[in-house]
């Protein structure tokens, strides 16, 4: 029979402790703790960036099903193609007016007024009707500031020119207004 001493020697000979359990030293395996550590690191960051990129993929599709329907709106005919070819009434001549400014300024202002070359009518008209077009012009220049009638206002003045003169003419419609001179003299 064996000697307790010879006993208590082989149970703590063999590394494990007197418990039957073994004692806490540094695992000798091939690949260190400190490598396994930065493995699951660098995989939970794969794992988490192909997470992030299937949601933003499945989202995207979500929002952008029902934008592949639509279509281009429509272009306006008057921004299709080339603008047809106009002749040009000089009947009115060069407006000169003052600005409703307190000092009021001055304001110069050559007008042609655009047309269809097939309409003689129109022609005669506009030729019997420029000295009322010349004090409608007049007149609207006058109601207008400076702060009104600088360049960047100049295509909703052309506009409001056109439309006024379109309403008194009888045998057709002026289809474009030009200013070859237009300019802003402070007295």
């Amino acid at each position: 029979m064996p000697d307790d001493d010879d006993l208590a020697e082989s149970m703590v000979g063999d590394g494990g402790d007197a418990f039957g359990g073994e004692s806490e030293k540094p695992r000798g395996g091939p690949i260190p703790e400190f490598v396994l550590l930065v493995l699951k690191i660098v995989a939970g960051a794969i794992g988490a960036i192909i997470f992030i990129v299937t949601v933003v993929v499945i989202t995207m599709g979500i929002l952008n099903r029902g934008t592949q329907s639509q279509s281009f709106p429509v272009v306006s005919p008057e921004y299709e193609g080339k603008p047809p070819i106009l002749a040009y009434s000089d009947s009115i001549g060069e407006v000169r007016a003052r600005t409703a400014d307190n000092p009021p300024q001055s304001v110069v202002v050559t007008v042609l007024l655009g047309y269809d070359k097939d309409n003689p009518q129109l022609v005669t008209e506009m030729l019997d009707r420029a000295p009322l077009f010349k004090d409608m012009i007049r007149s609207y220049f006058s109601s207008k500031t400076v702060d009104e009638l600088q360049s960047t206002f100049e295509s909703s003045i052309k506009m409001d020119i056109k439309e006024m003169i379109n309403r008194t003419l009888i045998n057709g419609e002026i289809k474009d207004v030009i200013f070859p001179d237009y300019n802003i003299y402070e007295f």
